[in-house]
């Protein structure tokens, strides 16, 4: 329902294509990082799926899963309390998340200011972004003591 909306163009710079895009439809099964960042700092809301290497994965699931801290897990539940975070484990809900995102000014909207709070509070903010990869090291040290599960 969107294909004659949609112009796909492959490769672009970022820092020009980001400011004319609705929606950053993260790809899969490799994800995106700093160009999913990117977009979220001016408030487009990324669709991504769940268990691929990205910024979701490697940042925003282990927040909401509180393993950085209960504060931080605080913090992301806020944000994203009603809505606007978009990680799924099946194509169908992210193509019916993608083609919601294009048609509802309103879902938009929401998930717009979402993205946008959640790269200030955990990407763009470096005492957040110094703990975060703090703890993801400490993690790591912490597993490779204890070895294989």
């Amino acid at each position: 329902g969107i294909l004659d909306r949609c112009v796909f163009v492959g490769w672009t710079n970022p820092k020009v294509c980001h400011r004319i895009i609705d929606v950053f439809l993260d790809t899969f099964p490799v994800g995106n990082g700093l160009s999913a960042g990117e977009s979220m700092s001016i408030g487009i809301p990324i669709v991504s799926m769940e268990k691929i290497h990205n910024l979701k994965q490697y940042i925003f699931e282990p927040v909401r899963k509180g393993w950085f801290g209960e504060e931080q897990k605080k913090k992301f539940d806020e944000i994203t309390k009603d809505g606007g975070y978009f990680s799924y484990t099946n194509r169908d809900d992210y193509i019916a998340t993608a083609v919601r995102l294009a048609s509802d000014k309103e879902f938009h909207k929401k998930a717009s200011e979402v993205s946008l709070a959640l790269a200030f509070a955990f990407l763009f903010d470096a005492k957040a972004a110094a703990t975060i990869f703090v703890d993801v090291i400490d993690d790591i040290v912490k597993r490779k003591r204890l070895g294989p599960p």
